[in-house]
């Protein structure tokens, strides 16, 4: 499962190999797999998260997209089966992305546009998941989150096997112009990291019916927001909140709004 997680570097340097140099200092405590404790196994700059900090829409830009391998390019796939069998197929495989228009009956490479998404390692570094605090745009965050939720929402109108279903239930309960109106402009990232204090939402949640509780969790709890506290070295430490809804209102005035304009923020894509 990929999250997203934002670094906070005191650094002036910005180039990407010391920027990564310093992200690799901060996370190194935190490694390992979920069996060992660990908070990531795998994670890079960018990645998965890239825009964040931006508002850049990676599936907006039709430099990462290449001629769709499934249909030719075309935008059909060739397949068998009777007539009613391949119009149900293809009315579902048939979607305007915003970027290339509908030029065939339908693909599931690339959605009938006949462009196929590239492999997140094909596409080229952004340098906006690496910005200064003063530079943050916040309104320009607000139309890449609006237009992503109002995206999702139409997503799972559309593909009900799409997200948890607690998670999905609760997005199609409202109306797509309402959704779109709780989104905040400041993306709430999974976690934040600085000075080597991992501070995190709430326990991983596989995307499962329940969640995993993690060794910080079973550590200790106490009534505080920040419910679970566990000290891996002197100056290390992971905190949980349990106010998932409010974590994601307050996530920019709680971690991010009171720090120096020079201070540097870095969208890091973590696997675990």
């Amino acid at each position: 499962m990929h999250r997203a997680l934002l670094v906070v570097l005191d650094t002036a340097r910005r180039d990407r190999d010391t920027v990564e140099t310093a992200v690799a200092e901060q996370m190194a405590t935190f490694g390992g797999d979920a069996e060992s404790g660990g908070l990531w196994d795998s994670w890079q700059i960018g990645g998965r998260c890239t825009g964040y900090l931006s508002g850049y829409r990676p599936s907006q830009d039709k430099r990462n997209y290449s001629p769709c391998e499934f249909c030719g390019g075309k935008g059909t796939r060739p397949l068998g089966g009777t007539a009613p069998e391949l119009d149900a197929w293809y009315a579902a495989r048939a979607l305007d992305s915003g970027v290339f228009p509908v030029i065939g009956k339908g693909c599931n490479g690339c959605l009938g546009t006949g462009w196929r998404w590239n492999d997140l390692l094909c596409q080229p570094p952004h340098d906006g998941d690496i910005m200064r605090h003063d530079e943050i745009d916040l309104d320009a965050l607000l139309r890449r989150r609006r237009a992503d939720a109002a995206e999702l929402h139409r997503w799972l109108r559309r593909d009900r096997t799409l997200r948890p279903r607690a998670e999905r239930e609760k997005i199609l309960a409202m109306t797509e112009a309402e959704y779109v109106a709780t989104v905040p402009a400041f993306s709430p990232f999974k976690a934040f990291l600085r000075y080597r204090h991992w501070i995190e939402r709430e326990p991983l949640d596989m995307g499962l019916s329940w969640s995993i509780r993690t060794e910080c969790e079973r550590a200790v709890r106490t009534t505080s927001p920040a419910s679970v506290t566990r000290r891996i070295e002197a100056d290390t430490t992971i905190i949980i909140y349990e106010d998932a809804d409010d974590w994601a209102r307050q996530f920019y005035e709680r971690f991010v709004e009171h720090l120096p304009g020079s201070t540097l923020l870095v969208v890091v894509d973590f696997h675990v």
